[in-house]
């Protein structure tokens, strides 16, 4: 299934700054973008998942109508070039379904 697809499917997971971890395993990754200056910065995410073992640690974006997440490695690159990628002071805290 096209990334877009999938990321418009999630467009609306993030509510008064949540996210349920079974909805943020499913965001797919922004790696390329034609403009990074249309990307909409919904906030910060520090989360680590056990099974299947991952770290999302970066930022959760909104381009074209859909939720992606943007690894820190991408974060730190882009900022270089935006300040507004280093300069992000929401967080998005990860809810549990245990």
């Amino acid at each position: 299934m096209d990334a877009s697809v999938i990321a418009k499917k999630y467009a609306n997971s993030v509510k008064n700054g949540k996210i349920n971890v079974s909805e943020l395993i499913k965001v797919p990754k922004l790696v390329n973008c034609g403009n990074w200056t249309s990307v909409e910065i919904v906030g910060a995410i520090d989360y680590k998942h056990r099974v299947p073992p991952a770290h999302y640690k970066g930022l959760l974006v909104k381009h074209n109508g859909g939720l992606y997440y943007i690894s820190q490695t991408l974060v730190d690159e882009l900022s270089k070039f935006q300040k507004n990628f280093s300069k992000v002071k929401s967080q998005i805290t990860v809810i549990s379904e245990e």
